[in-house]
């Protein structure tokens, strides 16, 4: 079972907000979605690398060591 981290990265002269999805599979980067919260947006880039990866699984939520988020992947109920 892998876990996925997300952290946040500051917006730079040229790019916004941006968060960073990975596990041992891979990650991707996801742009700021300015009509969700930032912990909302953490939850959407787990979840759009999840959908990446071709994964079906269902999220938990929890906070590292440093403050990034983490993702726990559980199977879906009924499923």
């Amino acid at each position: 079972m892998q876990a996925i981290t997300v952290k946040g990265v500051e917006p730079t002269d040229t790019k916004g907000i941006r968060y960073i999805a990975r596990c041992k599979s891979g990650r991707i980067i996801f742009n700021k979605d300015h009509g969700f919260t930032a912990q909302e947006n953490f939850r959407l880039a787990a979840e759009a690398l999840i959908k990446k990866l071709g994964w079906d699984y269902d999220l938990m939520e929890g906070i590292a060591y440093n403050d990034d988020s983490v993702f726990i992947l559980i199977e879906k109920k009924g499923g």
